[in-house]
């Protein structure tokens, strides 16, 4: 497979997203430290152009030869339904569960949108993109926020919305999420200054926010704390969802 990456400053694997850190020449053997996967550079010097060959040309064809993310996308998507008929019955769901859906969330609202960013400067006119499924971009993000949505109404008719440990799990899913529609809102003004300025605050504020939550678990006055520590680790969340 050869893609073809138009960004001159930044490259990036053609397989996973992740930087590629290693200086390019043309001829050059490399492995992408994300995915393993091994990579030949094509570089075109009179357009400074780069292009990535696999190493090797045999593929290895996805799970149940269906088109890749369709195993998580489907293990995401039954889980959240049955988390929220769980809620639904009145049952108490696990804290588990709960641990494993952020995991999910975390891969769907930011992973992800990182390798499709990536994928966007590669271009390969051989290669058909097929979304997990086979269902249209973005279906199961859809499926999986309204599975949640649905699991806190519940919750809440049964005042159980209010417990630490489902406040918790919404708080920090609803930074996620908030995250990944800030990145998606400005996305337009990337390069801009005003762009720029809004990301160099939002370092500065999440570095403040972990510096501090460190603080408070090693000097160990986490647990006498209420909201405030929870909203700092929301704000962690958003930031990560808008990366």
């Amino acid at each position: 497979m050869l893609g073809l990456v138009t960004d001159r400053v930044l490259t990036r694997c053609p397989r996973c997203g992740t930087e590629v850190r290693e200086g390019v020449e043309d001829g050059k053997d490399i492995v992408c430290v994300g995915c393993g996967r091994g990579w030949r550079v094509v570089l075109d010097k009179a357009t400074g152009s780069v292009g990535f060959i696999a190493s090797s040309a045999r593929e290895v064809p996805e799970p149940l030869f269906l088109p890749r993310g369709s195993i998580r996308a489907a293990v995401a998507v039954l889980l959240a339904f049955c988390t929220m008929v769980v809620a639904g019955s009145g049952h108490d769901i696990p804290d588990q569960i709960l641990a494993l859906h952020l995991t999910i969330i975390g891969y769907y609202f930011a992973f992800r949108r990182q390798a499709a960013n990536a994928a966007g400067r590669i271009l390969d006119a051989s290669t058909t993109h097929e979304s997990p499924l086979f269902l249209p971009s973005g279906v199961i993000r859809v499926l999986l926020i309204a599975a949640f949505v649905f699991c806190a109404i519940f919750l809440h008719k049964s005042d159980r919305l209010v417990r630490p440990k489902y406040a918790e799990f919404f708080l920090l899913l609803g930074g996620l999420v908030a995250g990944s529609m800030f990145a998606k809102v400005f996305a337009k003004s990337e390069g801009r200054p005003f762009y720029t300025a809004i990301n160099h605050l939002k370092g500065a504020a999440v570095l403040c926010a972990a510096l501090w939550l460190c603080w408070l678990l090693l000097s160990g006055t986490y647990a006498q704390q209420a909201w405030p520590p929870l909203l700092a680790a929301c704000f962690v969340s958003f930031y990560l969802g808008s990366r």
